[in-house]
């Protein structure tokens, strides 16, 4: 037969299982109150990234509407017809065959019909609307040439390579395509089925 257990035996052991669980109830609100701590903060970047969703969209549709009359040059400051989405500049047409004879590759855009076209690199548009043919287009290498003591060197493959270009053949280099429309082909071509 047991002997009786006193309620002094049996004290101790609550008094234990109960600290225990003081202390596991202490761990657990301490770690809520990181986690709600951490939601609260991404609820407040959630409210300041919904507070201004509405400025940055109406930014983006500004960027791509067709630029409002008497826009002008920003080097000759006559009325400009063509916008270049590298150079981040209005053009006239003048200014733009200057600058881009040079910049084959850069997105050109004119908006003479009302909307954005884009521009082949041969081809300027001038305040009527009327497109301008420079004929065949003929890409001369770039000769590097310091201004104080005369010293030249001519552009290669990995100059152009470096400045965003790559040739389309190893023996002849007379054509390039941008680095960038070669990553966007891979893109497309390793997750595009077919």
């Amino acid at each position: 037969m047991k002997p009786p257990v006193s309620v002094v035996d049996v004290i101790p052991q609550n008094i234990n299982a109960a600290a225990e669980l003081a202390a596991e109830i202490k761990k657990i609100q301490e770690s809520q109150v990181k986690i709600s701590q951490w939601q609260q903060r991404g609820m407040k970047a959630e409210i300041s990234w919904e507070e201004s969703r509405s400025v940055l969209f109406e930014w983006e549709v500004c960027r791509h509407a067709v630029p409002v009359e008497d826009t002008k040059c920003f080097k000759c400051r006559i009325e400009a017809s063509i916008k270049c989405e590298d150079c981040h500049r209005l053009f006239c047409y003048h200014c733009d065959m200057k600058k881009h004879f040079l910049n084959p590759f850069h997105d050109r855009f004119s908006w003479a019909s009302g909307y954005y076209e884009a521009l082949p690199p041969t081809v300027t548009v001038d305040l009527n609307g009327t497109f301008t043919d420079w004929r065949r287009y003929d890409l001369y290498l770039p000769i590097f040439e310091c201004q104080e003591c005369g010293y030249s060197l001519p552009a290669d493959a990995k100059m152009l390579y470096d400045g965003g270009y790559f040739c389309s053949s190893a023996r002849k280099s007379n054509t390039f395509f941008s680095t960038k429309l070669l990553n966007n082909w891979h893109f497309l071509k390793r997750n595009s089925p077919g």
